[in-house]
């Protein structure tokens, strides 16, 4: 209503957090890997905080290209910080556990997000005025303040260091002798490992973490 937008053309603005987000999503695990989930977690909180200032400026001086921005921003944000959290609830269960926790960290933030759309539609109220939608967002920002302090208190993952480790060979490694060929293997989330067969007779494996 503020920029006078449809809602078909609300729609289309609004995909710009998801498509953001699903396009960050997968290079930000593999960076949280390379940084630690700490970092990312404060980094793309950060963002979010950008975000909801382009948000306030946006509305107080009627610039929609810095709705769109913000729209972009957001969900560059959520994909920064998002695989990192995951990863940390990941890490501290046990593996019979993950699916409850993964389960239990789903409704907290589906909780958080009507939570957080009723706060800010309340404070907002239904007027079309600048400044309802500029408290709105200002008091987003607040709580995005809180997630980055939140993050800092994460403990990254140690990344494993490279290593040589000893293996069985297969029963029928002498019928395949390229039984142990190079390849590229998950280790752990969002971390990779080149494994290569050392010359015989030392029968172990040369493993990398990329």
């Amino acid at each position: 209503d503020r920029f006078g937008f449809t809602v078909a053309a609300t729609s289309w603005a609004m995909a710009l957090r998801p498509l953001t987000f699903s396009v960050t999503a997968p290079v930000s695990g593999y960076l949280a890997a390379r940084i630690g989930e700490r970092r990312a977690g404060v980094i793309g909180m950060t963002l979010l905080v950008g975000s909801m200032a382009m948000f306030v400026v946006a509305t107080t001086a009627d610039t929609v290209g810095l709705v769109f921005a913000g729209l972009a921003l957001s969900g560059l944000a959520m994909g920064s910080s998002m695989p990192s959290l995951v990863t940390v609830v990941a890490n501290t269960v046990e593996a019979g556990d993950l699916g409850v926790a993964n389960a239990a960290q789903q409704m907290v933030g589906q909780i958080g997000t009507v939570a957080g759309i009723q706060l800010l539609s309340t404070i907002q109220g239904g007027s079309s005025a600048a400044g309802p939608f500029a408290a709105a967002y200002v008091a987003g920002a607040v709580v995005a303040l809180g997630g980055v302090v939140a993050t800092t208190f994460i403990r990254s993952s140690d990344m494993p260091t490279s290593s040589a480790v000893t293996y069985l060979p297969p029963s029928d490694s002498t019928a395949r002798p390229n039984a142990w060929s190079c390849s590229v293997v998950t280790v752990a989330p969002g971390w990779l490992a080149k494994i290569t067969p050392l010359p015989p007779p030392s029968g172990r494996l040369a493993i990398a973490f990329l």
